[in-house]
């Protein structure tokens, strides 16, 4: 699994708290969180200028066919916004509840492109810390792995000489709430261009060190990961409804409220239990499959 080529800190930055980064081919825009700015970097992420909107927008990406932004507010996550050059909105559009997630702006409306036959037409899903890219050309996928303790937000792809290659940068959040861009290049293993009919001597060496698929034992890791992620949550879920339980004997004032709050939770630990009951059987199929493992 492959790991940031390069990581970019914004120690410099008064409010280096970032939401969404997007790339116009030229210039680097991150959105400030809890703030009316876009902010505007080189390539090398030199800090060039902070411009202010009329909205805290959050999520935010280029669209190089009608030359604009679209963006979506953190008070109005409803719409998408299209914003001019000099982030005035000038539109918006309606967009469906259930794709309100980290990359519905970009995987919606925009299919990012850098050059006359370069189009960038990957599916993009982040589970925890493991972002799958997928090629909807030939559905060749490829891992990336984000370190433990940063949490991604949003993600940009980055200009390429073609489509076999994949290049993004990932803004991701430390566990301190600090912003830093993690850097990813890597391709997709193509015949005609990373095997033996390649005919183009220009081509680097490295655009072949294509991510490998996961092995027996990474992948039960990753299983068992994901498991201990979910009982942290239903430990906070739980947690939580123990303070309900005490917040309503502060205040009921007859029992059929209390009654009423009984019945909510034992619905809740109903629930509960039937998520460990498939959290059980996952990690039973992770052990199972551990030994097996030849690798």
């Amino acid at each position: 699994m492959t790991l940031p080529s390069r990581i970019i800190s914004f120690e410099n930055i008064e409010n280096n708290k970032f939401a969404g980064i997007t790339f116009d081919g030229q210039f680097f825009y991150l959105t400030q969180k809890n703030s009316k700015k876009i902010c505007k970097f080189n390539s090398d992420f030199k800090s060039i200028d902070a411009i202010s909107t009329c909205q805290n927008y959050t999520k935010i990406c280029f669209d190089k066919t009608i030359k604009c932004f679209w963006a979506k507010a953190e008070n109005d996550k409803k719409f998408i916004y299209r914003l001019c050059s000099d982030f005035k909105a000038t539109d918006k559009m309606l967009i469906a509840h259930n794709e309100d997630n980290l990359t519905s702006c970009k995987s919606k409306l925009i299919q990012e492109s850098f050059g006359p036959n370069i189009i960038k037409n990957y599916d993009i899903k982040i589970f925890e810390q493991i972002i799958t890219i997928t090629a909807l050309h030939d559905g060749q996928k490829l891992l990336f792995k984000v370190p433990n303790d940063h949490i991604p937000l949003d993600i940009s792809l980055l200009p390429v000489k073609n489509n076999s290659e994949i290049k993004f940068a990932l803004l991701v959040s430390t566990t301190c709430g600090d912003s830093k861009i993690l850097i990813y290049n890597n391709c997709f293993k193509q015949n005609k261009i990373c095997g033996k009919d390649n005919k183009d001597n220009d081509r680097k060496p490295e655009c072949c060190d294509f991510v490998k698929t996961l092995n027996c034992r990474d992948a039960v890791v990753q299983v068992v990961q994901s498991v201990a992620f979910v009982e942290t949550a239903l430990a906070y879920l739980i947690q939580a409804e123990s303070e309900k339980i005490k917040k309503a004997i502060e205040i009921a004032s007859t029992v059929e409220e209390l009654l009423d709050i009984n019945s909510s939770i034992q619905k809740t630990i109903v629930n509960v239990l039937m998520v460990e009951q498939v959290l059980y059987q996952k990690l039973d199929a992770a052990n199972e499959l551990y030994k097996k493992c030849k690798d």
